[in-house]
């Protein structure tokens, strides 16, 4: 599986990916299932 840059930054550092891309990351943890809305 190749992965794009933002899922790179999240398997090497997911905290800080996660303040770095929280946009991009938002809709990769939806469709990831890794951020569930409660």
């Amino acid at each position: 599986m190749k992965l794009n840059s933002v899922e790179r930054a999240f398997v090497n550092n997911p905290v800080r990916a996660a303040h770095q891309h929280h946009r991009e990351a938002g809709w990769f943890l939806c469709s990831t299932g890794w951020a569930r809305p409660k």
